[in-house]
């Protein structure tokens, strides 16, 4: 069986070690020379800009609700129950906040940027939280990425309710369905860091697009939002990494492991890099402080899942494709595959059941499409 090269760890939105001191970030940190001119990306203050369109919003939509309300509840109503902005959760892009309201869609971040627009516009006190949740690992393409959650309280924070409200409270607003989001705890991060959070995402999907050079500016914005901020010093690591410019990334991993020695998506990129690097024994090294962790790859069973099944080791494969989403229980691709299994093991019944999961735990409007078409299909096929 042929051995899948790992792919690099990119952490993308949160992080465990997300509150740290700000490193000590030396002048060598950033290559502008490498990458040309700054192109136009979009500012700070265009992430959390207002439209025409979400102001005629608020005055038709917010403020005559506020008559028989308060006026971050009527926000809240407006958002959730009217029909002009029916929202659907779509991870593909972080849009910014007018993007989110034009699309109706987004990704948690973008929907809390979008909420936050309106909010302030309003003259309302806005809190992001960052949620901790469960990490959760994806794949794309030749990266792993690593995402976390964040939400909004309007008001004075208390509890992490989806939408609790009364004179102590916060009004908090989270794009996760209720049973999710009630029973984790949360903390509070300044807007800068949210800033931090929608340019380093911006990077890391720069990055799966290969344009290496508006992922390397998205990073560095970035950082000059945030220094403290890890998973952006990470990404820029992982840029570096692309470009072949193994000696900055290594040192810029272990700028980030000098303040978070066990943070293990950069201690993987690190080992990596130093293998790519032609230092296999200071790759060894690395090793045995990830082994020392309980370090595994995240989608270790998925890869030899797909090996098998190419293979045509069906039940085999079946077996990997189960025990990683034991690991990973929403990862849509471990559902996909696993149905093509099973069609391969002649139970067309536990393939529906699987497409179904897949639609179901996908992030994308996209993928959720893809899904329905397959299912219609294979419904087709069974009448």
């Amino acid at each position: 069986m042929r051995r899948i090269l790992l792919p690099l760890v990119l952490l993308i939105l949160l992080s465990a070690c997300s509150s740290v001191r700000p490193p000590v970030l030396g002048s060598e940190l950033f290559q502008d020379q490498w990458y040309g001119p700054r192109p136009a990306l979009i500012s700070a203050e265009q992430v959390l800009a207002t439209s025409p369109a979400m102001e005629q919003f608020l005055e038709q939509e917010v403020l005559p609700r506020s008559k028989k309300t308060e006026l971050r509840l009527a926000l809240f109503q407006a958002i959730s129950q009217n029909n002009r902005i029916s929202l659907e959760y779509d991870a593909s892009l972080t849009r910014n906040a007018t993007q989110a309201f034009e699309a109706k869609t987004g990704n948690c971040l973008s929907l809390v940027l979008m909420t936050s627009a309106l909010a302030k516009k309003l003259g309302l006190q806005v809190d992001y939280r960052h949620v901790l949740l469960d990490t959760l690992w994806q794949q794309a393409d030749q990266l792993v990425l690593a995402t976390g959650h964040v939400n909004i309280a309007l008001g004075r924070y208390r509890q992490a309710y989806m939408y609790r409200s009364d004179d102590n409270d916060a009004l908090v607003i989270d794009f996760l369905p209720p049973p999710e989001a009630i029973k984790y705890p949360s903390f509070s991060i300044s807007e800068a860091r949210i800033l931090a959070m929608y340019f380093n995402n911006r990077a890391a999907e720069s990055i799966q697009q290969a344009r290496l050079n508006d992922a390397y500016w998205y990073a560095k914005s970035a950082i000059e939002q945030d220094p403290g901020f890890l998973p952006a010093l990470n990404t820029l690591g992982v840029i570096y990494q692309r470009g072949q410019h193994y000696q900055l990334a290594s040192q810029i991993y272990r700028q980030v492991l000098a303040l978070a020695p066990d943070y293990l998506p950069t201690l993987s990129n690190l080992q990596d890099n130093l293998n790519r690097s032609g230092d296999s024994a200071g790759a060894r090294q690395i090793q045995a402080q990830l082994t020392q962790l309980h370090y595994q790859e995240p989608f270790r069973h998925f890869q030899t899942g797909k090996a098998l099944y190419q293979q045509a080791s069906f039940t085999a494969a079946r077996n990997a494709f189960q025990e990683q989403l034991s690991i990973t229980p929403q990862h849509t691709e471990s559902y996909h595959w696993l149905a093509m299994t099973y069609l391969q093991l002649g139970d067309t019944a536990k393939a529906n059941q699987q497409l179904v999961l897949a639609r179901e735990s996908a992030t994308t409007v996209q993928t959720r499409q893809r899904f329905d078409l397959k299912l219609q299909a294979l419904r087709a096929a069974l009448h």
